[in-house]
């Protein structure tokens, strides 16, 4: 029979067994307990169980697999969530290099599915191993746009110069592709600009300036002396194009564009004039950049005169305006419109090519605006983003989006073109009124600021 002491020495033993086992962490998964994890992580999402599915995530990061990668991707980075997409993200740029982290990196340019890429793009922003920035390199030839705009705006995020030719390649790339004016080759030459410190545009320029100066472009610190990129030798084969095409005085730097304009009641308003003292170039009806409603080209001794009655109507200069462009846009570019109250109204489903016979009747679209009802505005963005193949939105309002049944949510609203952007990464330009620039303005400026986009406001 065992002494008093040797029992409570045995007794005090499994009490700190067993406590020691409630407090250290479980042990390791391993390959074999991945499809247990996976149906654990299928119930904890239909379930939305944000900290069972969080604890699920970690647990397949730490298998470390490339079959536990092909899970996240699947089940999560395809699960239509991006509140789990933003969860895992932000797990996998700042998990330990594994087997899986490479994996997905290989993902990066080779997944099916765009949207997978995109977010492998945004995941490997953020990681310092040489196959992340490798993988983001080969995602700016990627033949979807999206996945290059998000490559690009990755090497803005990193201030990784050694990118600079790979760039140039890419915008190469977009020319022999008839997109020079397109959204990614304006974002490759604002970036490259950027960092050069020079006004350039074609990629012969860059190129030029990168083989005589690679090791002043790569030590920022040797720019701060005066020009030391010097001259740039103006006899290279050129790739510029001549064309401008503006909105009210907004560049517009894509070649494939929806335009969505308000025709609610409040666009039958008539603002007054701008004073006298602002200036800018002449426009339509009277209209400039900016939309100053005065008259005159702007030489010495002109005489400007007072707008006429209806010339400062908003529909009136928006009609205006949008016919002057049509009919100005290059063949090469293709359009839509939308107009919106409180329905929507398409003047096509899909872009078309901007050619006569579309042009016309695009015109005629326009000229037929009519200012009624209130501006739902959520509905006709939705609409926007279901054309194909667009790269950029015009959206011009002069109210804050307003629906008295089922009152349109302004922050829910900003975070669902958010969600409906994440992976097109189409650029959203905004145009607003001066006379209603508060709570509108207030919107409009957040939606361009959130989508690559600028706000130009109306006087």
């Amino acid at each position: 029979m065992a002494s008093p002491a040797r029992t409570r020495c045995w007794l005090t033993g499994l009490v700190l067994a067993l406590l020691l086992g409630a407090f250290l962490p479980p042990a390791a998964a391993d390959a074999a307990d991945l499809p247990e994890l996976r149906d654990e992580l299928t119930k904890a999402l239909r379930r939305k169980q944000d900290a069972a599915t969080s604890r699920l995530l970690d647990q397949m990061i730490e298998l470390g697999s490339v079959d536990a990668a092909e899970v996240l991707i699947a089940d999560a980075l395809l699960s239509g969530r991006p509140e789990i997409e933003t969860m895992l993200q932000e797990k996998l740029a700042a998990a330990p290099w594994s087997t899986l982290v490479h994996w997905l990196c290989n993902r990066c340019n080779n997944h099916e599915r765009y949207e997978v890429r995109v977010q492998l793009v945004r995941i490997l922003t953020h990681r310092d191993d040489r196959d992340a920035f490798v993988a983001l390199l080969s995602a700016l030839l990627d033949p979807v746009e999206p996945v290059k705009m998000a490559a690009v705006s990755a090497m803005r995020s990193r201030n990784q110069r050694t990118s600079i030719p790979h760039l140039i390649r890419a915008l190469e790339q977009e020319i022999q592709l008839e997109r020079e004016l397109g959204q990614i080759a304006t974002e490759i030459r604002e970036l490259l600009n950027d960092w050069y410190g020079k006004e350039l545009y074609g990629p012969s320029e860059f190129l030029q300036v990168w083989n005589r100066h690679k090791d002043i472009l790569l030590d920022p610190n040797k720019q701060r002396q005066k020009d030391p990129l010097g001259e740039i030798d103006t006899r290279f084969r050129g790739t510029g194009v001549d064309v401008k095409v503006d909105f009210f005085g907004e560049e517009i730097l894509t070649q494939r564009i929806v335009f969505v304009m308000d025709t609610s009641i409040s666009m039958k308003e008539e603002d007054a004039p701008p004073p006298p003292e602002e200036e800018s170039r002449p426009g339509v009806d009277g209209d400039r950049t900016g939309g100053t409603g005065v008259g005159g080209d702007g030489r010495e001794g002109d005489r400007r005169r007072r707008p006429q009655l209806g010339e400062r109507q908003r529909l009136k200069r928006v009609q205006n305006e949008l016919v002057r462009l049509i009919s100005n846009l290059p063949p090469k570019f293709e359009f839509t419109i939308i107009s919106f109250d409180n329905e929507v109204t398409i003047w096509a489903g899909a872009l078309q090519k901007a050619t006569k016979k579309n042009k016309n009747s695009a015109i005629q679209f326009v000229r037929d605006f009519k200012c009624d009802g209130e501006t739902w505005t959520d509905e006709a963005m939705e609409a926007a983003f279901a054309v194909p193949r667009a790269r950029s939105i015009v959206l011009l309002s002069d109210g804050q989006p307003y629906r008295s049944k089922n009152p349109i949510h302004i922050p829910t609203f900003l975070d669902r073109i958010d969600e409906w952007n994440r992976f097109e990464n189409r650029t959203i330009q905004t145009i607003g009124f001066r006379a209603t620039s508060g709570r509108a303005g207030s919107f409009l400026k957040q939606v361009a600021s959130r989508n690559h986009g600028t706000y130009t406001e109306l006087p």
